[in-house]
């Protein structure tokens, strides 16, 4: 019950933390080298994390259908 806890709270610091990242790119203006990176790694991770949840929404979706 404890290891919930604790589990619980380190993700909810872990998604205010991608929220802080998130904001800090959103506002790179993109002038310098540094900053076009760092808004290409994210555009990147953005479409990993989408891909991911394509493939949960599909899997999802044919467990119902097998039912």
């Amino acid at each position: 019950m404890a290891s919930d806890t604790v589990s619980n709270r380190i993700e909810a610091e872990n998604l205010e933390g991608q929220t802080l990242v998130r904001r800090f790119t959103d506002k790179l203006p993109g002038k310098s080298t540094l900053e076009l990176a760092t808004i290409s790694v994210q555009h990147a991770q953005d479409a990993a994390e989408k891909q991911m949840f394509e493939a949960r929404a599909r899997a999802l979706y044919k467990d119902d259908e097998k039912e």
